[in-house]
């Protein structure tokens, strides 16, 4: 099993982890946001930022774009040993898409 795991460049654990982290990442900027002071001008600009993210998510799930699923797991693809090349897989990009559009909602409704 452990060579399966180390000779495979992406798998069902893999995704599982990346999917964590890009959560947990998103949860903690929710809890840094949430004890920030408050910028009525800083907040607009972070809301229409979540806006822009969210239409470009529900526009590539349906499309099955890989391009977005590769840059909204890149930042978290070190810490699952997942190549960035490999996140443009048809099944990592899916897992990507949905759960960034369930953590973006939760931001937006923050």
């Amino acid at each position: 099993m452990l060579s399966e795991l180390a000779d495979a460049p992406i798998n069902k654990l893999r995704t599982k982890v990346l999917v964590r982290d890009q959560v947990r990442l998103g949860v903690a900027g929710m809890l840094a946001r949430q004890e920030a002071c408050f910028d009525e001008e800083e907040s607009i600009g972070y809301l229409r930022d979540l806006e822009r993210k969210q239409n470009s998510v529900k526009v590539a799930l349906p499309r099955r774009s890989r391009t977005l699923a590769a840059e909204l797991g890149a930042s978290t693809a070190p810490v699952a040993s997942v190549q960035l090349e490999d996140l443009k897989h048809p099944v990592v990009a899916r897992e990507l898409l949905a759960h960034a559009r369930v953590v973006i909602a939760a931001w937006a409704a923050d």
